[in-house]
């Protein structure tokens, strides 16, 4: 576990490249370590090797189908790929076994808000400015649908 940590610890850091070389090294000491798997999906999906990264998050899920965050994952991918209804779906997951990802609670405001339906965007986007106040793509988005839907903007720090 310890390759993993160092690895979430320098993917968090946005030192990607030794994160995705500690993850591996973390598999190659437990093959089964499904949030190495994820870990290294992510590194996939940063490269835009999307495909490369759906195979490695659902083997993550296959191992371990609780890991919400594989969901997240997937949800984000699925998202930049234009299929918003895969990426709901996941995202969706996501959020049911992880009510606090507020990632999740983002990239569904983004899907809602692709598919036009303001009222679960506006619901999904406060949520993830209530649990990060501080993420300027959560109240950027939310700050959108309000001015659309001529509602109350955020304070003026948007």
């Amino acid at each position: 576990r310890g390759h993993f940590n160092l690895a979430a610890a320098l993917w968090e850091a946005g030192r990607y490249e030794p994160a995705f070389e500690h993850a591996q090294m973390a598999i190659g000491l437990e093959p089964q370590f499904a949030e190495a798997h994820n870990l290294i999906g992510g590194f996939h999906a940063q490269a835009g090797e999307y495909e490369e990264a759906v195979r490695w998050v659902q083997a993550a899920l296959e191992i371990k189908p609780e890991l919400t965050q594989a969901h997240t994952v997937l949800g984000k991918i699925f998202a930049q790929r234009g299929d918003f209804d895969k990426a709901i779906h996941h995202l969706d997951l996501a959020v049911e076994g992880n009510p606090g990802d507020a990632q999740a609670h983002t990239s569904l405001g983004f899907c809602w808000l692709q598919q036009g339906d303001l009222r679960r965007a506006q619901i999904h986007l406060r949520w993830a400015v209530a649990l990060r106040p501080d993420d300027p793509q959560s109240r950027k988005l939310l700050h959108t649908i309000l001015r659309r839907t001529e509602q109350r903007v955020l304070p003026a720090a948007l």
